[in-house]
């Protein structure tokens, strides 16, 4: 799944804003992600899945909840020990694995990245 559908369920489901098309609001920029901010005016989402800064407002989310681990493996690992399923998600990046392990707490079926 490409990082900015990913960047889309993010914004939809962990950070719970209103994400929309580009014909439903006034924009800036050409991104075709978009999120609503007031009225009807839009912004690009954020990347989350690809910007260590984005990424940390999806870890404020967790607060404590969210560990972070570099792994020789694979890159990194986050860990979310207190959900009753303990969650621990790899990826090559720390965005990215932030983004797949939140995804996953709230029930979020993504593809193969």
């Amino acid at each position: 799944m490409e990082s900015r559908k990913i960047d889309s369920l993010i914004a939809e489901h962990v950070m719970e804003k209103e994400v929309l098309n580009a014909s439903s609001c006034t924009k800036d920029g050409d991104d075709p992600y978009l999120m609503r901010i007031k009225n009807d005016h839009c912004i690009p989402l954020p990347a989350y899945s690809t910007s260590i800064e984005a990424a940390f407002s999806v870890v404020e989310k967790f607060g404590e909840y969210m560990c972070i681990h570099c792994n020789d493996k694979k890159g990194f690992v986050v860990v979310i020990p207190r959900l009753p399923s303990g969650i621990q998600v790899e990826a090559d990046t720390a965005p990215m694995a932030i983004c797949l392990a939140a995804l996953r707490s709230k029930n979020v079926k993504v593809d193969d990245v």
